[in-house]
This record gives structure tokens, C-alpha cells and sequence, in this order.
């Protein structure tokens, strides 16, 4: 194959070198000049690049390498349209992907800080409750004492009998009272486990946070997201 390319008019009794083009109005699209082409007029030379090295003035009929060149760049050019799409599409799933996880570890560090809150007033709810348990278990322990010392002082069967009763009726305050603090130490207790435990959450979920923020940055910056 020649390494030009002309458009040209040509003798009528010149030879059409096979795979010539007709471009119409007499001009023909010849790659392959032979000894047998007589050129009446040269419209245009094309060298194996696609470039125009001659054009003939008012020309503007396209040779085959100057359309095959536009057809390259094309190409080229819907190439790299589609990969800029592509990586545009995986830098808007990749910007969604990390707003959406920053902003579902916001939405759940603000519950942890809104349960801490809540359950730190159930503490002091549970401290004020063990402290009045252990108070009135004091007062119990006191009447108990009384009631035991009482029956040990006492004169008779009839005074032996009755006091024995009330000392029947304070132990059995007692015991209540001791089951009450019990139940409100074991409450202050597992009060206290949550509230440590919303804690260590609350502390894992903003680390969590940070890190994201941190890559999400970095990623803006790369990307060039303002």
C-alpha cells in the first residue's frame, strides 16, 4: 500500500487501481497510485498519518486515512468517555458509600450519648433508692436489737409471749427490708453494667466515626471533591 493517499480527477482513459473510492463529482480516493493512473487533477494529498499535506483550494471531500483517523480519535475519544463514566460511577458509589456509613454511625453515636444520659440517671435513681434501702434496713436492725433485748428482759409468760410476737414482727421487717436493699443493690448492679457497657460502645462508635471521617477526607482530597 502506498504510503499517501490522494483524492484526485483522473484522465478518461487512466486506469481505477482496485479499492478505489468514487467520492463523487469525478474525484476518486485512490491508495494505491500504479504507473497505469494518469491524475488529470490532484485534489488532495494525505500522508499515512490521516494528515493533509496538499489540499487543493475550496477542497473538503474526506480521503479514506483522514476518515479513518477521525474515526480513530472517535474512538479513542468514546473510550475514554466511557472509562471516565465508569470510574466516575464508582467514585459516586464509593462518595455514597461513605456518607451513608458516616452518617449511620452519627445516628447511632447519638443514641449511645442519648442512653448514657438516660441510664445515668437511672444510676442515680438506683443509688438514691439502695442508700433509703440501706437506711431503713439500719432502722430495722435497730428495732430487731431493741425487740431481742426486750424479750431477754421480759417477766413472765405473758410478757415472754408478747414480746415474742413483736420480735417475730420486726425480724420480719427486716427480712423485707434486707431483701429490698438486695434488690436495689442488684439493680444499682446491672445500672451500672449498662451504663459501662453504653460507654465502651459509645467509645468504639466514635473511633469508628473518626477513621471514616479521616478516609472520607482523603478520599474528597484525591478525587478532588470539594
Amino acid at each position: 500500500m502506498s504510503q499517501i493517499n490522494i483524492l484526485a480527477t483522473l484522465q478518461s482513459w487512466s486506469e481505477i487501481p482496485p479499492g478505489t473510492v468514487y467520492r463523487g463529482d469525478g474525484k476518486f480516493d485512490i491508495l494505491d497510485t500504479t504507473p497505469y493512473v494518469a491524475v488529470k487533477v490532484k485534489r488532495k494529498e494525505v500522508n499515512v498519518a490521516g494528515t493533509a499535506t496538499f489540499t487543493a483550494p475550496g477542497e473538503t471531500v474526506k480521503t479514506r486515512l483522514e476518515l479513518r483517523k477521525l474515526a480513530q480519535a472517535e474512538h479513542k475519544a468514546q473510550k475514554q468517555k466511557a472509562a471516565k463514566q465508569k470510574q466516575d460511577a464508582v467514585i459516586a458509589a464509593r462518595y455514597l458509600d461513605l456518607t451513608t456509613r458516616i452518617a449511620t454511625v452519627e445516628a447511632a453515636k447519638t443514641k449511645d450519648e442519648q442512653d448514657i444520659v438516660s441510664i445515668t440517671a437511672l444510676v442515680a435513681t438506683a443509688v438514691a433508692n439502695l442508700a433509703a434501702s440501706e437506711a431503713n434496713l439500719a432502722t430495722r436492725a435497730t428495732a430487731l436489737a431493741a425487740a431481742q433485748a426486750s424479750l431477754a428482759a421480759a417477766v413472765g409468760q405473758v410478757q415472754i409471749d408478747a414480746r415474742t410476737a413483736v420480735l417475730a414482727t420486726r425480724q420480719q421487717q427486716y427480712d423485707t427490708a434486707l431483701a429490698a436493699r438486695d434488690a436495689d443493690q442488684a439493680k444499682l448492679t446491672t445500672r451500672q453494667g449498662n451504663l459501662a457497657a453504653n460507654q465502651a460502645t459509645l467509645a468504639s462508635r466514635t473511633a469508628t466515626l473518626a477513621n471514616l471521617q479521616a478516609t472520607f477526607e482523603t478520599f474528597k482530597l484525591k478525587r478532588g471533591i470539594t
